[in-house]
């Protein structure tokens, strides 16, 4: 049978003691210190398990323009600008993903914004519009569309952007050279100012308006349709979003140490 040691009982070399009430208080409290040491660090460890994760970049807005019973412009070949658009801003959206930016489509299918009951439906759909972006709170908007003129010759990407914008101007002409350098149209443009367009003027954030081409132009019409072209225009945007960020203090995404 084994002897029931009393409370608090030391067994050191054969030799049985109990100690006083001050030394099993200093026990106790010698025992908590090292609890509390081995716990801190355990829990240190965690903390910085955790913190090495990527930290989200701001996001940023695709619009692709139109949409629903809203066609925009059709084509010399009758192709609508809304389908052109939304191919063209689903792509770059997917390869703005693939680098671990977030990226919000204002619509991602052939829809428009404005509610049932609109009677002014495409005021509504432009301020819903804004409204989402104003929500999402972006790093900045590129609205995707396709141009039309009169004449037939005209042709040749350009980006807009709000007149008073400094970021808004610094996007355009790094979107603008992008352009103009991958797609080597006949007509190479230079970036515009532009106080009318309603997205330029009512978001409180930068955006941009990517004018890809000229449906009214036979030869970019019939390339703005293709999947290969509508890839090259892609890329054309992604690379100018990039660039500009890279060159500005853009909250990137970062592994931190």
């Amino acid at each position: 049978m084994f002897k029931k040691l009393p409370s608090m009982s030391i067994l050191f070399h054969g030799r049985l003691f109990q100690p006083n009430s001050l030394l099993r208080h200093k026990l106790f409290l010698l025992c908590l210190l090292v609890s509390c040491y081995f716990g801190s660090v355990f829990f240190s460890r965690e903390v910085s398990a955790v913190s090495n994760v990527i930290t989200p970049a701001k996001s940023i807005v695709i619009d692709p323009g139109h949409g629903g019973i809203d066609p925009g412009k059709v084509g010399v070949n009758d192709c609508l600008e809304k389908e052109i658009n939304l191919s063209i801003a689903q792509k770059v959206k997917d390869l703005l993903e693939q680098d671990g930016y977030d990226v919000y489509l204002t619509r991602s299918n052939d829809k428009d914004l404005f509610p049932v009951t609109s009677k002014h439906p495409k005021r509504d759909d432009l301020q819903a519009r804004v409204s989402l972006i104003e929500k999402v709170d972006p790093y900045f908007t590129v609205s995707i569309h396709q141009n039309s003129f009169p004449s037939e010759n005209v042709s040749g990407p350009q980006v807009f952007y709000y007149h008073t914008s400094k970021e808004g101007a610094q996007l355009a002409q790094v979107l603008q050279t992008c352009l103009n350098d991958l797609l080597s149209p006949a007509s190479k443009r230079e970036c515009k100012d532009d106080d009318s367009y309603y997205l330029l003027k009512k978001t409180t954030t930068p955006t941009v308006i990517v004018e890809c081409g000229f449906l009214s132009n036979p030869k970019e019409a019939s390339m703005l349709v293709t999947d290969s072209y509508q890839d090259l225009v892609a890329s054309a945007i992604y690379q100018g979003i990039v660039t500009y960020l890279n060159t500005t203090s853009s909250p990137n995404p970062v592994v931190l140490q």
